[in-house]
């Protein structure tokens, strides 16, 4: 049977300097779960600005739930300490450049209220009305996971590989028993395909409901903040650490590694690749505290699933009939 708790929803915002786009977002948000009539909270963990984002939260939205960090950590932690704050049933992670639609939600609790789910995105658009997010999928090349983000505009609804830590929907219990994200993808990047592996691992389901829309509008990328260079070798760095911590076999994958993806990289001008691998390299103790705190958590649970398990299934049921919802809870086994 479906696991249905009383609707109530933790808003979890971590901001940076944004305090133009808490004044211009954050009334759509309140309007967005206001129109849902259940009990709600709006958490901001500001990540130690520079700008008055706190001191605008204090004036303008005294209800928000502030927590201000003395130390810039990143998105991470950032997310982490709103998660462990969170008194809700539901937690939604929220990036502060996203614009709710009023009915955003509307669509999205048949998910969270089944048994086996884990959690739900909508679709995020561009100003243009493009698709900047929506369905990914996810395959292996050797040893390696390779995630593509499709930008189709699928009208039903779908599996996805993982939640987009700009707009997730997620069981509160569920994303703290899971430990949030894992701090070692800080500053940015690869930390929410981590969480939702590790909550597909546990026998849970992502989805995407391409009727839940929202809009990217603001400017608080991570390209106004940081050099392209540094991005760049931030991404493929984890990546990386993404792969050795999911993989099953970590020494192979290490071995490997050099001259499946570095060395080609090398040899086409793309010196930047091996920052990354050093990178990777310096994270390995972290890499194997992450593998064990998987470890203890997969031993928990008897329907955990392997990468190539979930690949699987994503491929067989990347549609899903919902006429029947209550069926739904029993489609949980990759087995």
């Amino acid at each position: 049977m479906p696991n249905i708790k009383e609707r109530s929803l933790s808003i979890i915002i971590p901001n940076y300097n944004g305090e133009k786009l808490l004044q211009e977002y954050l009334p759509y948000t309140f309007r967005a779960v206001q129109v849902q009539n259940i009990p709600y909270e709006i958490i901001v963990v500001d990540d130690a600005s520079t700008d008055n984002s706190a001191a605008i939260l204090k004036k303008c939205f005294p209800s928000v739930k502030i927590i201000e960090s003395t130390l810039n950590e990143g998105f991470s932690k950032a997310c982490n300490k709103g998660i462990a704050a969170a008194t809700m049933s539901y937690s939604f992670l929220l990036n502060s450049d996203i614009q709710l639609t009023e009915r955003y939600f509307d669509a999205l609790w048949k998910y969270v209220e089944m048994e086996n789910s884990f959690g739900v995105m909508g679709t995020i658009l561009q100003p243009d009305g493009s698709v900047e997010i929506s369905e990914k999928s996810m395959f292996l090349k050797g040893l390696t996971l390779k995630i593509k983000n499709k930008k189709s505009h699928s009208k039903k609804p779908l599996l996805t590989t993982f939640l987009s830590g700009a707009n997730a929907l997620v069981h509160t219990d569920k994303i703290k028993h899971l430990n949030g994200f894992d701090p070692i993808f800080s500053p940015f990047y690869s930390e929410d395909v981590d969480l939702s592996l590790r909550a597909w691992r546990m026998g849970w389901e992502c989805y995407l409901e391409p009727k839940s829309i929202c809009y990217h509008l603001g400017s608080s990328s991570i390209g106004n903040h940081f050099e392209r260079s540094y991005i760049k070798e931030i991404y493929f760095r984890n990546r990386m650490i993404l792969n050795a911590i999911h993989t099953t076999d970590l020494t192979r994958y290490q071995n490997s590694l050099l001259v499946s993806d570095i060395l080609p990289k090398l040899l086409i001008g793309k010196a930047w690749i091996w920052k990354s691998y050093k990178g990777f390299r310096k994270q390995n103790q972290a890499i194997l505290k992450s593998r064990g705190n998987l470890k203890k958590i997969l031993k928990k649970n008897p329907q955990s699933n392997s990468l190539e398990e979930i690949i699987q299934k994503l491929s067989k049921q990347q549609e899903i009939n919902f006429k029947n919802e209550v069926s739904l809870g029993t489609s949980a086994s990759l087995t």
